[in-house]
């Protein structure tokens, strides 16, 4: 996947983020703040967006609380041009696009795109098992 960047991230109705767009540059990128504000969610919110999956038990947890539905979009950059996907949430339903076509999750992107969390923080610190 060589040549592959996140371009931009927007969020509506996703857990605690605001709505907005986030844009990235080609290069290493921090994720800095006090506990509480969102980085986990953030980063969540691109892996849901990359792959249509998510570790939560239920969809409707991913739907900021005072909303019935939530949308990530993410847009990436590759040698050849961009790529769109999007994913709608909302109470057990999901709705996958890649460039604005409806897609099952296997079209999602699936190589490249690791989801370390919080609690997997052991095998980057200790190594495998």
């Amino acid at each position: 996947m060589e040549g592959v960047f996140l371009r931009s991230l927007y969020t509506l109705n996703y857990r605690n983020l605001q709505s907005q767009t986030i844009f990235f540059e080609k290069g290493v990128h921090a994720v800095i703040g006090n506990n509480g504000q969102g980085k986990t969610n953030l980063l969540e919110a691109v892996y849901l967006g990359l792959t249509g999956l998510t570790d939560a038990r239920r969809l409707e947890h991913l739907v900021h609380q005072n909303a019935e539905q939530g949308y990530v979009r993410v847009v990436i950059e590759r040698i050849d041009g961009q790529s769109v996907f999007e994913v709608g949430i909302g109470k057990g339903k999901r709705l996958l696009k890649l460039d604005g076509v409806r897609v099952k999750g296997g079209a999602f992107l699936r190589t490249g795109v690791v989801w370390i969390r919080p609690e997997d923080s052991a095998i980057v610190l200790e190594g495998p098992i």
